[in-house]
């Protein structure tokens, strides 16, 4: 029986086209070297939206996923691939790309974790530890995000991602400075760059890329629903394969959403959990392919 692996990426840099700011980017170099291993161990290349259809293939398939849709990726990766002949499938974030944009805050946070100064973020840390966060809460904080060293980054990233409301967490965080807005409006591709590509397939990835919380309806109609519409509406098809944005909400279950999705016609969440899939599971594992040694 074939294998089938799923190769998930979200920063690509080059000398050309830079990695956007506050991202963990993966050289075009070492992208160009997964392709051309999975190559050498005769792996083929397939859309993701063809993921159940190959699953009792005797053929072995790798499926190349990026998320968000910052230019890095989509400039980078994207043009490369279709001349190539290689299936991408971008999960879209698709707030930004609205008439009246809605930029992410976990996009925010990125930004101010490099634009401000490191005491100021220190400050910011103790007052969300001090006034904010419980133990348990913070505990679930340090679990998700064990790999950022430095504590004011997991304490900032854990609060406003996975902790607290989005009301609050613009209360908390205070106004945007100029250059962080440039930074925003000059991160997330345009809808109609996807349109160039037979190979690009697109994926949703939620309105704001909030995280899911208790709220199971709520999020699917603001955040699930509304983007995929968004997208018909621009005459794109999205696959019926769900992006999810990031780790649960403190106290929410990404399975909690597996019986709605599938009631709207969705086929599979893909997650950023490194395993195995066993073929059966509605939840299907990536490879988060920054971890990848060659």
């Amino acid at each position: 029986m074939g294998k089938q692996i799923i190769f998930m990426y979200h920063s690509i840099e080059s000398e050309e086209i830079p990695s956007v700011i506050g991202s963990f980017p993966l050289s075009f170099e070492k992208f160009k070297n997964h392709i051309s291993l999975a190559m050498k161990h005769q792996y083929k290349f397939d859309f993701i939206s063809n993921f159940h259809k190959n699953k009792n293939s005797c053929e072995n398939y790798i499926y190349i996923t990026g998320d968000d849709g910052t230019r890095d990726w989509t400039r980078n990766i994207l043009p490369w691939c279709e001349k190539n002949k290689i299936p991408t499938h971008t999960g879209i974030i698709t707030g930004p790309l609205e008439k009246n944009p809605i930029y992410p805050l976990t996009h925010i946070i990125q930004i101010i974790l490099l634009t401000r100064d490191e005491k100021e973020l220190e400050k910011l840390c103790n007052k969300l530890k001090n006034d904010y966060l419980s133990f348990e809460q913070l505990e679930y904080i340090n679990k998700i995000y064990f790999y950022e060293e430095l504590e004011y980054r997991r304490v900032i990233k854990g609060s406003f991602n996975l902790i607290l409301e989005k009301e609050k967490s613009y209360e908390v965080l205070g106004k945007l400075q100029s250059n962080e807005y440039q930074f925003l409006e000059e991160r997330f591709e345009n809808i109609d760059f996807y349109k160039n590509f037979q190979y690009a397939e697109i994926g949703v990835h939620t309105k704001s890329h909030w995280a899911l919380g208790n709220n199971i309806e709520d999020y699917i109609k603001n955040e699930i629903l509304a983007s995929k519409i968004f997208l018909e509406e621009n005459r794109l098809n999205p696959t019926t394969y769900y992006v999810s944005p990031m780790k649960p909400r403190h106290g929410a279950k990404l399975e909690d959403l597996v019986e709605k999705l599938k009631e709207y016609g969705f086929d599979a969440i893909l997650d950023s959990n490194n395993g195995v899939w066993n073929k059966e599971d509605y939840i299907i594992p990536r490879i988060d392919c920054k971890n990848m040694p060659h």
